[in-house]
């Protein structure tokens, strides 16, 4: 495994999100306020959905 980032305690919620949705960004995902999109996985936050090749999971 290799690094990528890092960051140290404590730390604010807000600098973590940024960090997070710029390596997402980097490695081909997508991400907004109700959708993180890698690949074809698919997760709603609003509809809490779960999908993989536009085929909704159960969970």
């Amino acid at each position: 495994m290799e690094t990528d980032d890092y960051i140290s305690k404590p730390f604010h919620i807000e600098e973590l999100k940024v960090r997070i949705e710029a390596l997402l960004r980097r490695t081909g995902a997508f991400v907004n306020e109700s959708l993180l999109k890698c690949g074809t996985l698919k997760i709603n936050i609003k509809t809490r959905e779960l999908l993989i090749n536009n085929k909704k999971v159960n969970l």
